[in-house]
């Protein structure tokens, strides 16, 4: 939960982490070492959807920018495999160790900036 999402409530922070692309492997945008996220907004984008509050929207609008949703699934495997076959790409706050083991061959994940 973000602090700034809620008030009254004391909150704790129990981990944080950089924002990550990612996006098929053989994508154009792999090539590059940070995806910033104004390239990102053009291509087609999964959106995960996590209610309220979704912290790589605040990020886009922070630029003025709107990224171009075509899915919202609440499902974090089955965005890695729409992301795998070329359907789009997603950013994301933090990565599943386990996510990235699966798809290592298919996916990049790259900083987002």
């Amino acid at each position: 939960m973000n602090p700034r999402a809620v008030s009254g409530l004391e909150t704790l922070v129990l981990k944080e982490g950089a924002m990550l692309a990612v996006l098929p492997a053989e994508h154009p945008l792999s090539e590059l070492e940070t995806v910033p996220l104004k390239l990102q907004a053009k291509e087609p984008f999964i959106l995960l959807e996590e209610g309220h509050y979704y912290e790589p929207l605040k990020a886009f609008r922070s630029l003025g920018v709107t990224p171009n949703v075509k899915y919202t699934i609440h499902d974090d495997y089955a965005i890695m495999t729409m992301v795998e076959v070329g359907l789009g790409l997603v950013c994301k706050m933090s990565e599943c160790p386990t996510a990235r083991d699966i798809f290592a061959n298919q996916c990049k994940f790259l900083q987002a900036g």
